[in-house]
């Protein structure tokens, strides 16, 4: 950038170098010409109206504004010129040198004056560029000459300043300040490069952060321009970056979590269906050996073979209840259908489960104390909240002591009606209490029912 910068400026100075020395003349020249054909028009007004010979510049004549006005085209525009009658004397002049500019006029109208260059050339008046020589200097002009009507003849000359010497000067002073423009042009193109790249650098350190899963760098800059832009850009896509990371991480864990827990219940199954297997052996090998009795013809009278027969079809409702339970549990597990909620009295749910299992609740001795304040009415599935009732009544019965008491509440706080099952057996172990809710999992490795 500074390079192009210091490049930007150099062609610039060079530039107006080359204007300086090869159109600045022309152009000068040129406004002087201007300057000499607008004199030329005033005079030509004042031979028209016959007011000629009544300007002499030093004293008064008939239009006063318009003795004012070529006195200032002469000051403004450093004219000398002179006019001659048809005699060839001098009628008006406005120059010191009064006799030099006659006989230059003189020179131009005799044709005598070769070495003059021709500007401009009409039928009224011609433009030379001409050359004084003489011991004290060499001073360049722009003489205009010619005729005014059929009486008068006349000479406008301006000097030219030499355009070499204001062009030299000129040139080192565009040189001094070009220097200067350069110099000024290289700190201020540091200065705007040190600005454009020190956000540029931010950005290239804030994407190698990024690439290296640092999401907590920011760009900080303040700029309202491509590059804040950029920037904020980079910062939205490093927040988008980090939350969808943040979302790989959790969905990977969610996926190692279910992968832990299927190869759980994976050993859990297989430790449920080895329980199983060794729950219907017994009821099956029970039967097997009563069949084969009866078959042998071990019972040999009636009340015997209805003992034996009795066994047998005590043995095949247990073996139906374990597939029942066992077909009850797949359906839980594995159902995608929706509960059937339904508002029902789980007072009444209570007490007719506690009237079906009399028999067991007789054939334990135990006392079971239901305790109600009113009647709860919930919206739940009745089937299933039978079913969850139904287990921790029959895991309370086959865990009591001595004083085989169990006691069932229910009560409610904000809505929730809560049901509590207290027994009065051994508590489980503390350090079984963390699995308490995993799938077969059994206290008691015993394969017992």
């Amino acid at each position: 950038m500074i390079a192009t910068a210091v490049a930007a400026v150099v062609l610039l100075s060079l530039a107006l170098v080359a204007a300086n020395n090869w159109l600045l003349p022309k152009y000068y020249e040129s406004e002087k010409t201007k300057d000499l054909v607008h004199f030329y028009n005033e005079l030509s007004d004042l031979e028209s109206n016959g007011a000629l010979t009544k300007i002499e510049l030093n004293q008064s004549f008939d239009d006063e504004d318009k003795k004012i006005e070529l006195r200032d085209m002469i000051e403004k525009d450093n004219l000398e010129f002179t006019i001659l009658n048809s005699s060839n004397e001098p009628v008006i002049y406005s120059t010191r040198e009064g006799e030099i500019m006659r006989n230059q006029l003189m020179s131009y109208l005799l044709r005598r004056d070769a070495d003059s260059k021709t500007v401009i050339s009409t039928d009224n008046y011609t433009i030379v560029k001409s050359d004084d020589k003489g011991p004290a200097a060499e001073r360049q002009h722009l003489d205009m000459w010619g005729n005014l009507g059929e009486n008068y003849s006349f000479l406008v000359r301006t000097p030219v300043e030499s355009l070499r010497y204001a062009a030299d000067v000129s040139n080192q002073f565009m040189v001094r300040v070009g220097i200067l423009i350069l110099i000024l042009a290289v700190l201020l193109s540091w200065l705007l490069a040190n600005r454009i790249s020190q956000p540029i650098r931010q950005l290239a350190e804030l994407s190698t952060r990024m690439s290296n899963l640092d999401f907590t760098a920011r760009y900080t800059g303040t700029e309202e321009n491509e590059i804040g832009t950029l920037g904020k850009s980079f910062n939205q896509m490093s927040d988008e970056l980090e939350k969808n990371i943040s979302d790989l991480k959790n969905a990977n864990y969610k996926l190692q979590k279910d992968l832990d827990m299927r190869l759980k219940q994976e050993e859990t199954h297989r430790e449920f269906i080895g329980n199983i297997a060794h729950e219907l052996k017994t009821p099956i090998a029970v039967i097997q050996g009563y069949a084969e009795g009866l078959k042998e013809g071990v019972a040999s009278d009636e009340e015997s073979r209805r003992d034996y027969c009795e066994v047998i079809a005590d043995e095949a409702e247990r073996m139906t209840q374990i597939i029942h339970n066992m077909m009850l549990l797949d359906q839980l597990e594995n159902s995608s259908e929706q509960n059937d909620f339904e508002r029902f009295n789980l007072n009444e749910v209570i007490q007719g489960l506690l009237a079906s299992m009399e028999l067991i609740i007789g054939q334990k001795e135990a006392d079971v104390t239901f305790i109600a304040n009113r009647d709860v009415y919930v919206w739940a599935d009745e089937y299933m909240v039978e079913q969850v009732l139904s287990n921790y009544l029959n895991n309370a019965l086959n865990h009591l002591d001595q004083n085989k008491k169990i006691e069932i509440r229910i009560t409610t706080h904000d809505d929730i009606a809560h049901v509590s099952v207290f027994n009065s057996g051994a508590p489980i172990p503390e350090e079984s209490m963390e699995r308490i809710w995993d799938k077969f999992y059994k206290v008691d490795k015993a394969r017992s029912r």
